[in-house]
């Protein structure tokens, strides 16, 4: 078991800091941000807004919205209402 100086806990702090060192993790704390950014609005914004502000593309901001209605997190109703009509469904699920 290694110990945790201060000279290696300011590096890896400091390795923190650089674009793309959080790797595997990226996609977790992106969607999370997302989930943080959407939280308690009535009406979101557009998905081009929100990939810009994550700086990703609006169909990684769709996957990420996918996976948090997987995982049960409560979504704006503008956004529900909209991924209906987009997959030809109603608001209550049945096929149009």
């Amino acid at each position: 078991m290694t110990s945790c100086t201060g000279t290696g806990m300011a590096k890896r702090a400091k390795s923190l800091r650089r674009p793309g060192a959080l790797g595997r993790n990226a996609t977790l704390i992106r969607t999370l941000r997302l989930a943080r950014r959407l939280h308690g609005v009535h009406r979101s914004p557009r998905l081009a807004v929100l990939a810009d502000e994550l700086n990703v593309t609006t169909r990684t901001i769709r996957r990420d919205i996918d996976a948090l209605e997987v995982a049960g997190w409560p979504l704006p109703p503008d956004i529900v209402q909209r991924r209906a009509r987009v997959s030809g469904l109603t608001t209550e699920g049945e096929q149009r």
